[in-house]
């Protein structure tokens, strides 16, 4: 990450974190997150952003997005006990979201030893 980048997403959190009841706030916490993601490959970095935004707007159009991506990120890195605690979450939290069904077969491959 260079020091602009970071800088940017500091200050994009910070202004998240403000003002953490505004529409744009659930944005600005999943483009950070991936950022970290997609550009860094920072797991914990992402995944920090995504679990504050589900507790910072759990309201948001972009919850369930955020749920599933820590279970994605999990499961493409192989640590397949985190993803599968995140999918139950999915399922848990969002059960008639746009994401449940695919976090049920996740699962479903997790369980069988199939994460391919």
């Amino acid at each position: 990450m260079t020091e602009r980048s970071a800088e940017a997403q500091a200050d994009f959190l910070s202004s998240a974190r403000a003002a953490k009841d505004a529409q744009w706030a659930a944005t600005a916490f999943m483009y950070v997150g991936n950022i970290r993601w997609n550009e860094d490959q920072d797991v914990d970095g992402a995944v920090e952003c995504w679990r504050e935004l589900l507790a910072s707007c759990p309201e948001s159009d972009k919850a369930q997005e955020a749920a599933f991506r820590i279970g994605t990120v999990y499961y493409w890195t192989g640590n397949f006990e985190k993803a599968k605690k995140a999918y139950e979450e999915v399922r848990r939290r969002f059960p008639d979201g746009q994401y449940a069904e695919c976090a049920a077969e996740r699962l479903q491959r997790i369980e069988k030893g199939n994460t391919r």
